[in-house]
């Protein structure tokens, strides 16, 4: 604190840090996340009534009864004057915490936060004594003030996050402040676990891949922290916009009488247990608890477990790849309809103009596409459509499906680049991959197309990857502006295959104006729940649209499924300016941002493949974002 010590802490880096930045104008606004078990009330003293630095910290409370058993780390201390909605407290009030509660606090919390405030810079008061095995050790209680004799009792943190999740984290928070992070050491108490959670961060840093986070073992987030959840959004609901469309409640309801039934609303509970006790002076050396034998093993056990697993991660060279070929560019329209449709090459010799400008070609493995196409077209569409489409018989042009002597030929050129980009990721030769291909897929089903498509590109590559790289969960995530119907289709009834669409549909009114795109279609058979539909159904949308959906439905969901694949249908029509997009504003940086939230998903093994986008240099603006994004 400003003039006093404790809890080990002689000075405080974090703040010194800090205010160093902000006064040698590193900085004009920090954030400074504190995962330490403990509550820093130090820093949270030190910045109460600034608005140039937020503070959020998630820490163990139990309605004061844990140290520092103060009132003040509890969630309604949201700092006070110009600081006011500055300072966030996340108290935990129950032990056994693990990677799924602390993740709904990330995604729920600090990211809407933390975007919102946009800050130039991020410090992490990085405690790892929120990990498995941490025991509690006791405060230096030679410094003695009322409430620390109250931790005698207890040995253990007593908390389960695991170390890879500590890595999960740093990659999420590095969109933002142009990945200007610094992490800084604080507690930590079991040497295996911290050994392994500041090392899990370090790869974070390095830009390595992430250890799969797999909550399936502690899926549901404890109600007790549910509670707490909505008491911060309560609380911050008038100084932050990405709480205000949460619905608040009066009590008693305007217009109703007593006996209204309020079990789906939030009643804020503000409950301090602790009492002050006599203060008194304690041993400070060789007093700690001692974990027991069976403690011990049980910890080392587990630790020993997942560094084993962690050193069977994927291995991959850390380079990011492509897909394009020429040949691409001879599939167009014929001009019989007498329309130039909006589907045309520019749109793929501009992305690679971009790629050129913003040296990202140099950077970029160009990934030879050898891989024969035919075989795989006939395991996702019939064979007499795949039949149909490569001769061009039975066939008639429409204003939304067009084709030349070269159609066929690109047909094949774009399934073979998607196939061998994916094979070129599964191995392991690069990290991550883009596709720059030709006609767009995500509208054609079995048997038939539309919307500029003709075969399902991005379900092509899934089969290929289950079936013959044997990849057991496959996530397609599609923000084209239009609802991808034939992906839906082809992947409607399986569990293998997750399927998640952001669209327009404007109640079944914007093409496809097909219903199947509301919320109410979620699969079927073994596949019920693994379609997940996201409607737009009124007005323009900008980037906050996307972003609250995004933070609120598809990371949380995506993280639920832990796939070991993803796959990014990649349409820019939402974007600014296209001319299908129907006044959508999505900018190129918000797509980026998309595309990096999900970096820590599969170890890496990201492909992104074009589909729509028709204002050319919007769509290529855009593709360049991701692929920065890809490179961190």
């Amino acid at each position: 604190m400003a003039n006093a010590f404790c809890g080990y802490c002689f000075l405080n880096n974090v703040a010194i840090s800090t205010e160093t930045a902000i006064a040698e104008g590193y900085a004009k606004k920090v954030l400074i996340v504190d995962f330490d078990v403990h509550h820093g009330q130090g820093v949270q003293q030190l910045f109460y009534n600034r608005k140039d630095v937020l503070y959020f910290s998630i820490h163990r409370f139990e309605h004061g009864t844990f140290w520092p058993n103060l009132r003040e780390s509890d969630s309604n201390y949201i700092g006070e004057g110009t600081g006011r909605g500055y300072n966030v407290n996340v108290p935990l009030n129950n032990i056994g915490m693990g990677d799924s509660d602390y993740l709904a606090i990330v995604f729920n919390l600090l990211l809407p936060l933390a975007y919102e405030f946009n800050p130039d810079l991020i410090l992490i008061s990085a405690g790892y004594d929120a990990a498995i095995g941490c025991p509690e050790f006791k405060p230096d209680l030679i410094m003695v003030s009322a409430g620390f004799d109250s931790c005698l009792g207890d040995e253990k943190g007593q908390m389960t996050v695991t170390p890879h999740f500590y890595g999960h984290l740093i990659s999420l928070l590095s969109g933002l402040a142009n990945s200007r992070l610094a992490v800084c050491l604080e507690g930590g108490y079991f040497k295996e676990s911290l050994a392994e959670g500041v090392a899990c961060t370090v790869r974070a840093l390095l830009g390595d891949a992430c250890y799969p986070m797999d909550i399936h073992s502690n899926p549901v987030v404890n109600p007790t922290l549910q509670e707490v959840i909505n008491n911060v959004k309560y609380f911050l609901h008038d100084y932050w916009d990405c709480f205000k469309c949460e619905e608040l409640f009066e009590y008693p309801k305007q217009g109703t009488s007593l006996g209204y039934d309020e079990k789906d609303e939030h009643v804020t509970r503000i409950d301090f247990k602790h009492v002050d006790q006599e203060v008194a002076v304690y041993e400070t050396a060789d007093c700690y608890p001692s974990p027991s034998n069976e403690d011990v093993q049980k910890y080392f056990s587990i630790m020993k477990n997942l560094r084993e697993a962690y050193a069977r991660g994927r291995v991959y060279k850390n380079v990011i790849g492509y897909v394009y070929d020429d040949e691409l560019l001879k599939h167009k329209s014929t001009g019989d309809t007498g329309k130039v449709p909006p589907e045309k090459p520019e749109r793929l010799t501009e992305i690679m103009r971009f790629f050129q400008e913003f040296g990202l070609i140099e950077r970029l493995k160009k990934i030879e596409c050898n891989l024969d196409a035919k075989p795989w077209l006939k395991k996702v569409h019939s064979s007499e459509y795949i039949r149909n489409i490569l001769e061009q018989s039975n066939l008639s042009q429409k204003p939304d499906w067009y084709f030349n002597e070269h159609t066929g030929a690109c047909i094949v050129k774009s399934v073979s680049c998607i196939l061998s980009l994916a094979q070129s990721i599964s191995d392991g030769a690069v990290r991550a991959g883009v596709a720059i291909v030709r006609p767009p897929g995500h509208h054609a089903s079995s048997s038939s197309g539309s919307g500029f498509c003709f075969v399902n590109n991005a379900c092509i590559a899934t089969e290929y990857l289950i079936q013959k790289k044997g990849h057991k969960r496959v996530l397609i995530v599609d923000f084209d502006i239009h609802h991808g119907n034939g992906t839906q289709e082809l992947t409607y009834s399986r569990s293998d295959i997750m399927y998640i669409s952001i669209h327009r549909f404007d109640k079944s009114k914007f093409f496809p104006t097909l219903p199947e795109g509301d919320v109410s279609y979620t699969g079927e058979g073994v596949g019920k729940g693994y379609n997940i539909n996201i409607p737009f159904n009124k007005g323009s949308k900008t980037d906050i649209d996307y972003w609250t959906v995004w933070h609120r439905l598809v990371l949380p969901i995506a993280f639920s499924y832990n796939p070991d694949f993803v796959i990014i249908s990649a349409g820019f029509d939402a974007g600014i300016y296209d001319p299908l997009g129907g006044g959508y504003k999505v900018t190129p940086e918000l797509f980026g941002q998309l595309v990096h939230t999900l970096k820590s998903l599969a170890s890496g093994k990201i492909l992104l493949t074009l589909e729509g986008g028709y204002h050319v240099e919007t769509t290529a603006m855009s593709m360049t974002a991701c692929v920065k994004a890809l490179f961190g």
